[in-house]
């Protein structure tokens, strides 16, 4: 979307459209499903217990992810 933002700038339908596109995208990812998961998986007194841990995955994923991306990037990158 900010590689077309001259062009986006001056036509704002065209605009909303990619928005609502990358909108979307974002509504359909792995933390809502991660959420959803840990809402259905189990009885009403484990739900928070399960969606604790699915949040705290995603945490650990997050921070590895950002750890392993800049670890290669200046393993891999000449700069």
């Amino acid at each position: 979307m900010s590689g077309l933002y001259v062009q986006l700038k001056h036509h704002i339908g065209a605009f909303a459209v990619v928005y609502g596109i990358f909108l979307s995208f974002g509504e359909l990812g792995p933390g809502n499903c991660l959420g959803l998961l840990a809402a259905k998986s189990g009885p009403t007194a484990t739900r928070g217990q399960f969606y604790g841990f699915a949040a705290a995955v995603g945490k650990v994923g997050a921070f590895a992810g950002t750890w392993c991306t800049s670890y290669f990037s200046s393993y891999y990158l000449p700069y």
